[in-house]
């Protein structure tokens, strides 16, 4: 674990500091943070009214995310992010909070596997992901291999967050390459990540309808096929 700059009310939930070299006022070369096997970019392209909020909470059981917010969103304001903590036997369970946070490349937000997360304010931002892949012999029902993703509406009570048990064990780094080499190919074929929703025990994927009636048969064949 990196040096904490800042805790939150669920545990586990943190600021981290980033390991950086200056190259000039206010400019940066972020370094790969310790423990982190793999980066992904994401962008936030701007919407209506410099707009950009998710509408579901997002949910991971086989991997802890952390996120370095590189720029401020367009309107210059905080970010905004809404967290639930989901895991069975956190003594933060169920426990929710909301903070607003300024972005800084020298600081990243490390989410454990298992805390519901929801942001807003994101249009223009781009954001560092170093996902930290685990692995259980024993996964929750709810775990998915094919999108390890639950998505849980943004007007959710708190009593609807689902109580799980994430993946206990962090994968080496060859698995994580593993990983990485398959989202390439993945990203040749699939263009559009599905919303994954539970109900009453059975998944259901949702993809915009411009992207056809077969595309999460399309989607799920290209994952499960390489799942483990």
């Amino acid at each position: 674990m990196g040096e904490i700059v800042k805790s939150t009310e669920i545990e586990g939930l943190v600021f981290e500091r980033n390991h950086f070299f200056d190259t000039g006022e206010g400019s940066r070369i972020l370094i790969p943070s310790e423990g982190s096997l793999f980066t992904t970019i994401v962008y936030h392209a701007p919407k209506k009214n410099d707009e950009w909020s998710y509408p579901f909470f997002a949910l991971h059981l086989s991997g802890d995310d952390k996120l370095t917010y590189i720029n401020p969103p367009l309107n210059g304001g905080k970010i905004i992010g809404e967290f639930v903590d989901c895991r069975a036997n956190s003594p933060t369970l169920h426990k929710r909070i909301r903070i607003e946070f300024d972005a800084d490349p020298d600081v990243s937000l490390k989410i454990p596997a298992g805390v519901a997360h929801l942001f807003m304010n994101l249009a223009g931002v781009v954001t560092r992901n170093e996902p930290v892949l685990r692995w259980d012999p024993e996964p929750d029902k709810l775990f998915s291999p094919i999108a390890d993703i639950l998505n849980v509406s943004a007007n959710a009570k708190d009593e609807e967050f689902p109580v799980v048990r994430p993946h206990r064990y962090v994968v080496p780094l060859s698995y994580h390459q593993y990983i990485a080499s398959l989202h390439r190919k993945w990203s040749e074929r699939v263009k559009v990540y599905p919303v994954r929703l539970v109900i009453k025990d059975k998944s259901y994927y949702i993809i915009p309808k411009e992207y056809g009636s077969n595309y999460v048969s399309k989607f799920t064949s290209n994952l499960s096929k390489n799942s483990i």
